[in-house]
């Protein structure tokens, strides 16, 4: 093999790596991070469990159905937000934002046979937040912290019980 071949394979090698790199650590959209099926008009209701930080009985739940304009607009604000990948070789740095409440939740989709495919996402104020896919699989993304405020913004002005939702009289089959 020559000086030149030589050359150009290393400059191969190192340009596929670099695609690679990319590709891995692009920020995702909201519909990327959900997955294949994630289609927002499916969507049944989002249900959501606002941890107050300071006083865990002051916790709320909070359910958004479909038709509802705030459920509209949680999606634009998650829709909004772009959803950058970790992987966890380390810690991740950084301050966090103190939020009065830890987010989390479910999107419910349309019973699809005996349960209701769903989607989980948890916000905390830190810079790394987890999405789950439809299939259940959780993954952790960098997330802006404004935007969380923004989102618990919008889910404290709306009505809520004191009551956890994993308390319900029907019991829901997730998928």
């Amino acid at each position: 093999m020559t000086k030149k071949q030589k050359r150009w394979l290393a400059f191969g090698g190192a340009a596929l790596a670099v695609g690679l790199l990319a590709w891995a650590f692009w920020p995702r959209t909201f519909a990327q991070t959900v997955g294949e099926g994630y289609d927002p008009s499916q969507i049944w209701e989002m249900q959501v469990t606002l941890n107050d930080v300071a006083d865990p009985d002051r916790s709320r739940a909070v359910v958004l159905s479909a038709g509802d304009p705030a459920l509209e607009e949680a999606l634009s604000i998650l829709n909004g937000q772009r959803y950058r990948p970790i992987y966890h070789w380390g810690a991740i740095t950084g301050k966090s934002v103190p939020l009065d409440y830890y987010i989390a939740g479910f999107l419910v989709f349309e019973k699809e046979g005996d349960g209701y495919p769903a989607s989980f996402f948890y916000f905390s104020g830190n810079r790394e937040a987890v999405l789950s896919r439809l299939n259940g699989e959780g993954r952790s993304y960098r997330v802006e912290q404004a935007f969380q405020q923004e989102l618990l913004d919008l889910l404290l002005a709306q009505p809520y019980t004191q009551k956890n939702p994993v308390e319900q009289e029907e019991p829901m089959t997730v998928s």
